[in-house]
């Protein structure tokens, strides 16, 4: 079960990091929190997972993100829908990134060192995903 705090954080996450993606994209981005999650490699919580120092680039201090996501009204409808994405994550639904723990922005310059040499599980939207078995 996942309390109240962990499900918030985790909609905050998903809205910075996927609002300008479809549904589909969004609920990728919901999988790898939860995969994440259940490897047990990225902290005990839905919290700890996304606040976990530059795992998630928009909760750093300088993301101007951030900011937009704190000033969210808790309900919010965007939101909420995201809280439900990550819901039916925990809740079973069928992962779309196969497992994915990591992702990153086609729309980045060059991909992410970490990316390079590795064949995505999927591309979602304008997201590859990734599983990366060994952090």
């Amino acid at each position: 079960m996942t309390d109240a705090f962990s499900l918030g954080v985790a909609a905050r996450t998903v809205w910075m990091e996927a609002r300008g993606e479809g549904e589909a994209g969004q609920r990728a981005v919901a999988h790898v929190l939860t995969n994440q999650l259940a490897s047990g490699r990225w902290g005990k919580s839905l919290a700890s997972v996304c606040l976990l120092p530059f795992q998630f680039s928009c909760w750093n201090d300088t993301d101007p993100n951030r900011r937009a996501v704190l000033a969210l009204a808790d309900d919010d409808a965007a939101l909420a829908a995201m809280a439900g994405y990550v819901a039916d994550a925990l809740a079973g639904a069928t992962d779309p990134t196969h497992g994915a723990t990591h992702y990153y922005a086609q729309s980045l310059a060059a991909p992410p060192r970490w990316a390079r040499g590795r064949t995505p599980t999927a591309e979602i939207g304008r997201h590859r995903f990734f599983r990366l078995d060994g952090g």
